[in-house]
C-alpha cells in the first residue's frame, strides 16, 4: 500500500525523479519502475480495486473505454440521480440531461449580458 501522499481521488502520489516539482500517479510509477510502458490510450486498472495499491501485479494496462465500461454499467446514474448517457467512441461519457440544463443556463447568461 502506498505511504506517501494521495491526490482527492484516492490515488497515490510520487515525485518523478526528472522533475521533483512534479507529481505522479504512485501506480504509474511502479508500473514504469517495473519496466513496463503504458501504451498510448491506455489507462492502468487496479485489479485489487485499491487506488492506494502499487502491486505492479495487480495492475492491467487497457483502453479507457474498457476501464469505464468494466467500471460503470448501462444503468449507473450520475450525481443527480440521471441515467441518460452519451458514451464517445473513446469511452468517455456524459449526462446528456445535466449537459442540456448547463447549455440552457449558459443561453441565460448569454441573454442577460446582451440586455445590460
Amino acid at each position: 500500500m502506498w505511504r506517501g501522499p494521495f491526490n482527492p481521488d484516492g490515488y497515490g502520489l510520487a515525485f518523478v525523479s526528472s522533475n521533483p516539482t512534479r507529481y505522479e500517479c504512485a501506480h504509474r510509477a511502479a508500473w514504469r519502475l517495473a519496466g513496463r510502458e503504458i501504451p498510448e490510450g491506455h489507462v492502468l486498472h487496479h485489479e485489487c480495486r485499491n487506488r492506494a495499491c502499487v502491486r505492479v501485479e495487480h495492475l492491467v494496462a487497457m483502453t479507457r473505454r474498457e476501464h469505464n465500461l468494466l467500471h460503470r454499467a448501462p444503468g449507473d446514474r450520475c450525481r443527480r440521480d440521471h441515467s441518460d448517457w452519451y458514451v464517445y467512441p473513446s469511452g468517455r461519457r456524459y449526462c446528456r440531461t445535466c449537459k442540456a440544463a448547463r447549455n440552457r443556463e449558459w443561453e441565460q447568461r448569454q441573454r442577460e449580458r446582451s440586455h445590460a
